[in-house]
């Protein structure tokens, strides 16, 4: 082991999913638009047809598990300003922030008094949004898909709230969170501005299983795929063969590296 850096983990990512999108507006300039489903994007394409089945093509609840026990690694957050190359131009955590500069990064203080943490209004009266905002991104595995990697979803601020509580929760009544059966949906809260979807993080599992949950918990069964078998079922096929060709250490060794853990 090498202290600082054995410990450290980067999942696999295998893709993003997404709850908006960008649409051509009538000056066909593209523009931002919400989603009321989560949109899949994967890096690779051929798991589109088992999202479809298992999912169809406008899910707002999914089932997932987290890749880890710590929520700074299953869901990282900090305060995050992009600039108009789809770059991060400053990222901090509400105390000391880096900035892109001509020179390369540098630190700056970080506090609500940063004039990008404001908004603005403009010479036609209109207000403009901080450019600076909360931004989390959610790790989540699909464990009904044929695949380890992991998938990431950006949260905005309530969203972020509202993922914290659940992991508290959950963290409180079994001292974990990974692998335990957990289901994402999207549900509508009203803002000033009209309707708006934030994440819900629920158990899969009653509270009193929770409570009772061992260190590896069952996944739910799997959903039968128009006559085809279930991805879960060829990933658990996939990973016997894995075995077969490392050998029972090499496969472990290789899922620790990974950060994940299976039962033995």
């Amino acid at each position: 082991m090498i202290h600082g850096l054995s410990e450290r983990r980067d999942f696999p990512r295998a893709g993003k999913i997404k709850i908006g999108e960008r649409i051509l507006s009538k000056n066909d300039r593209e523009i931002p638009s919400k989603l009321d489903y989560f949109k899949f994007v994967p890096i690779d394409e051929s798991l589109q047809e088992d999202w479809l089945n298992l999912y169809g093509p406008e899910p707002k609840s999914i089932p997932v598990v987290l890749p880890s026990d710590d929520p700074g690694e299953a869901f990282p957050q900090e305060l995050r300003r992009w600039g108009g190359n789809n770059k991060i131009q400053c990222h901090g955590d509400n105390r000391t922030a880096q900035e892109r500069t001509e020179g390369g990064w540098q630190q700056i203080p970080c506090n609500e008094n940063c004039p990008h943490r404001q908004a603005t209004v403009n010479d036609k009266g209109y207000e403009k949004a901080a450019s600076c905002k909360p931004e989390g991104t959610l790790r989540v595995i699909l464990p009904e898909l044929p695949t380890l990697g992991t998938f990431e979803l950006k949260a905005a601020m309530l969203s972020i709230i509202r993922i914290n509580s659940s992991l508290a929760l959950i963290r409180g009544s079994c001292s974990r969170l990974m692998g335990i059966p957990l289901t994402l949906s999207l549900v509508p809260v009203t803002g000033p501005k009209g309707a708006i979807y934030v994440y819900h993080l629920d158990a899969a599992i009653s509270y009193q299983q929770l409570m009772e949950s061992p260190k590896t918990t069952a996944l739910p069964e799997s959903k039968a795929t128009n006559g085809k078998e279930p991805p879960y079922d060829r990933f658990l096929k996939r990973c016997a063969e894995i075995k077969a060709g490392l050998g029972e250490e090499g496969y472990y060794l290789a899922l620790e590296n990974l950060g994940l853990q299976h039962a033995r």
